[in-house]
């Protein structure tokens, strides 16, 4: 009985071990997918290259007076009126 059980165990083992590694295989494979993908689109684009993903630079974020909000931030504080000035304390 006691070596019945040890090879149920390692039957499960080796089962473990072959999941572990399609799980790997499948997660490379995806992986090399999605690259290949970015480098075709790379590729068929006119220019070759990503366009600027920041806010700053994007035209439809442009038209709808959508800014960065660090900008927008450095502009609000430099527009406050109600600074504590220090030295007259």
């Amino acid at each position: 009985m006691c070596k019945h059980l040890l090879n149920r165990l390692i039957i499960a083992t080796f089962a473990g071990l072959i999941l572990n590694r399609m799980k790997l295989l499948l997660t490379i494979g995806v992986t090399a997918a999605a690259m290949l993908l970015l480098c075709i689109r790379l590729l068929l684009q006119k220019n070759g290259h990503f366009s600027s993903e920041h806010i700053s630079e994007n035209k439809k974020m442009k038209e709808n007076g959508i800014r960065c909000a660090t900008a927008q931030d450095k502009e609000t504080r430099q527009k406050n009126n109600h600074k504590i000035n220090i030295k007259n304390l």
